[in-house]
């Protein structure tokens, strides 16, 4: 009897409840940040090529809060064994990975855009300093042709990035070939993202 006793008080030892902190940490803070860091990753892949820099940012965000979640775990895992709780982070990482694998954040932030750009298409002029174009950052308007116009966007690190409206026209679809080259990908209608390498 006292072997068994023995056994089930070094089980219940080992199996000891999850303290308050632990609990708060992997089930509240880590994945409230990841959440804040996912969604930061999500608004980066609004603009049409992204935002490079930004996305950058938010990655090196998820990677220290996967060494700390790691660590949590190895210590909750060891001293508390398993616990669901675990799993909340990286669900979320799981779930912002298919929203960017599926160009959910590009196409909703082209849905909030196209309007208002199809109306700037019409005069094609520079907008006010830092100005938004619905969702997207344009820095300057070029025209194409008699009816066609571009607005570079922000976000493309060392490439010019944005999208144009070239009604008519057959832009090379395609990546970027060269220096100076741009290369257009189509988005609907008469519009178009494009790079262009710098």
């Amino acid at each position: 009897m006292d072997v068994e006793h023995g056994v089930v008080g070094a089980e219940s030892k080992e199996r000891r409840p999850a303290p308050r902190w632990w609990r708060l940490a992997i089930g509240g803070i880590v994945p409230a940040l990841t959440v804040a860091t996912c969604l930061w990753i999500i608004w980066s892949f609004v603009p049409p090529s992204g935002s490079v820099p930004a996305f950058v940012l938010g990655e090196w965000a998820l990677l220290v809060l996967g060494g700390i979640w790691s660590v949590l775990v190895a210590v909750g895992l060891v001293r508390y064994g398993w616990h669901r709780l675990v799993l909340v982070a990286p669900v979320i990482v799981v779930l912002t990975a298919a929203l960017v694998a599926f160009s959910v954040p590009e196409r909703f932030g082209w849905w909030m855009s196209k309007d208002d750009l199809l109306r700037a298409a019409v005069a094609c002029v520079d907008p006010p300093e830092s100005d938004h174009i619905g969702l997207y950052e344009v820095l300057w308007v070029d025209r194409v042709g008699e009816r066609g116009c571009r607005f570079h966007t922000s976000g493309g690190f060392l490439d010019l990035v944005g999208v144009a409206y070239l009604p008519g026209m057959q832009p090379y679809i395609g990546d970027v070939r060269h220096d100076g080259d741009i290369g257009y990908r189509h988005l609907e209608g008469d519009w178009y993202s494009f790079t262009q390498r710098f």
